[in-house]
């Protein structure tokens, strides 16, 4: 299951007035999708994947909830305002900068701030600070720790936006976790150099593949952990429409579905065709007619 958060893809009518948006929302969608898998009598596990900040959402989650693995993929392992604070660097400098660390320490002492200056407006704008001092309370490192499954922490060497030493906070702070490091993989998941302004091209290039090796590395995670044989239709890992079948039977389940699909497809096929004579039958009608009008008027 994959589904787009509130504001965003399908779900952009789902949408909370940014002023009333909590980080808390984004958990609380989150556990009621898992419940509603764990209910459902067709799955016998739930398998959480968090990407950048559906790490933390995913995280505490699963927390909530009776889920049997979780992945972080390009997860910050800090609090919000401390990576907020090493990109805003890399792009501020000066009285701009000093304004925004001032801002921050305001939001994480739960204090709104009025007067923001244009340069940081689409950053620290009034209507979203209350977003951002909700996301601010939560320490993933803290958050971790309160998960007991099976966990596999993924960031790739490319990642402008979380570097690999987050992940690495996550994975020292989990009780236990395995960290897979991607060579090459940028924040979304593409292969990608360190340069800047060429990494950020593929962000826009949705038709790109995925980073050669992330699905295998979440493939032999869960094949590690005893997933490998889920039965018909549990799993079936889609990740920006790559997937991975794991097991026969789910193989052939799929193998079923293709059948039947290309049965479909020929029988459309075969409608198509006599709808075809159809019409040529009534085209060599037409033309007796008009060849006996013709014969007529002569």
């Amino acid at each position: 299951l994959r589904y787009d958060k509130r504001g965003a893809g399908l779900n952009t009518e789902a949408i909370i007035a940014e002023e009333d948006m909590s980080f808390d929302d984004f958990i609380d969608d989150a556990v009621v999708w898992l419940e509603t898998l764990s209910e459902e009598e067709r799955f016998e596990r739930v398998i959480v994947i968090g990407h950048s900040q559906g790490s933390l959402v995913g995280m505490l989650a699963a927390a909530q909830t009776d889920v049997d693995a979780f992945i972080s993929i390009a997860g910050a392992g800090r609090p919000i305002d401390e990576v907020l604070r090493e990109q805003l660097r890399a792009q501020l400098e000066g009285q701009v900068m000093e304004e925004a660390n001032d801002i921050l320490d305001e939001l994480k002492d739960g204090n709104l701030v009025d007067d923001v200056s244009q340069p940081l407006q689409s950053t620290f704008r009034k209507s979203v600070q209350p977003f951002l001092m909700s996301w601010m309370k939560y320490d993933p490192t803290e958050e971790i720790k309160q998960l007991d499954v099976p966990m596999l922490i993924i960031n790739g060497t490319t990642d402008l936006q979380v570097p690999v030493e987050d992940a690495e906070k996550l994975v020292e702070a989990a009780d236990e976790a395995d960290l897979a490091i991607i060579d090459d993989m940028n924040h979304v998941l593409k292969d990608a150099p360190s340069d800047e302004n060429q990494n950020i091209q593929t962000y826009n290039q949705p038709n790109l593949p995925l980073s050669t090796g992330l699905t295998s590395v979440i493939s032999d995670f869960l094949n590690e952990n005893g997933f490998d044989s889920l039965g018909c239709g549990c799993l079936r890992l889609k990740i920006e429409g790559c997937a991975e079948e794991y097991g026969l039977t789910v193989d052939k389940w799929f193998l079923t579905v293709d059948k039947s699909e290309l049965t479909a497809a020929n029988r459309e096929l075969t409608v198509d065709k006599m709808l075809q004579t159809a019409d040529k039958r009534i085209l060599t009608t037409d033309k007796y007619f008009l060849t006996a009008k013709s014969n007529a008027q002569t």
